[in-house]
């Protein structure tokens, strides 16, 4: 008995994902699916753009997301966090040196 006959989730999302499957069945590696490519008049690449996100892609089912993992779909990355900017070691010139040696008396309401 085919494991997919009854599934938990929408029929609409097996729809989706039977169309997918038939669209990669050939294909060796990855393939691009971009928004706009159709199977049976289902835009497959629209709909697996947004099963790739993050917010939809941990709302699916463990079922779900082993089944795109088997076609070879993972969700799309998140960006890194950018890690704060380490103060410059560079040495300061003249100038700079006058400004820094001014700041800590302006800051604090000293001097005018």
């Amino acid at each position: 008995m085919d494991e997919d006959w009854n599934p938990s989730w929408p029929a609409e999302w097996q729809r989706h994902y039977a169309a997918l499957r038939e669209l990669l069945r050939d294909e060796e590696g990855p393939a691009q699916v971009l928004p706009g490519f159709t199977v049976h008049g289902i835009d497959v690449g629209k709909w697996l753009a947004r099963q790739r996100t993050p917010q939809v892609w941990q709302a699916l089912t463990d079922g779900q997301r082993e089944r795109l993992e088997a076609v070879g779909v993972v969700p799309v990355a998140l960006p890194e966090p950018h890690a704060p900017a380490k103060p410059s070691t560079a040495p300061l010139s003249a100038f700079e040196r006058g400004i820094a040696a001014l700041w800590p008396s302006t800051r604090h309401g000293k001097g005018t």
